[in-house]
């Protein structure tokens, strides 16, 4: 039997919005806003995707492309703003319910 396999294999995927005034200013840029970008690296057998074997995290300017390596840290703290952008892009939510759910993320983390 013949098995093809290969690895590093790369998936993109970006979780959401992320205005850059919201941001610490290392990492800001001169866009209005930045994506939060998970990018996955695959073992694939028979060209599937079949495990993951690295995960990065980016914020990315959606104008340039330019990608600015995170921690996985830093990913985790601004990920639920990322998903909560992307509903009131999408217009999944309010702009009160947004008001007030962005309003509670950034009181969680004054604490």
């Amino acid at each position: 039997m013949i098995f093809i396999f290969d690895w590093g294999y790369r998936t993109s995927k970006d979780i959401g919005p992320l205005a850059a005034q919201d941001l610490p200013s290392d990492k800001r840029s001169d866009a209005e806003f930045l994506m939060l970008t998970l990018e996955t690296e695959w073992f694939r057998l028979f060209f599937i995707p079949t495990i993951p074997t690295a995960r990065h995290f980016f914020l990315r300017n959606p104008d340039t492309d330019e990608l600015m390596p995170i921690t996985k840290d830093f990913a985790e703290r601004y990920k639920p703003l990322a998903l909560l952008n992307a509903r009131a892009a999408s217009g999944d939510i309010g702009e009160e319910s947004y008001e007030a759910e962005r309003r509670a993320y950034f009181e969680s983390y004054a604490r």
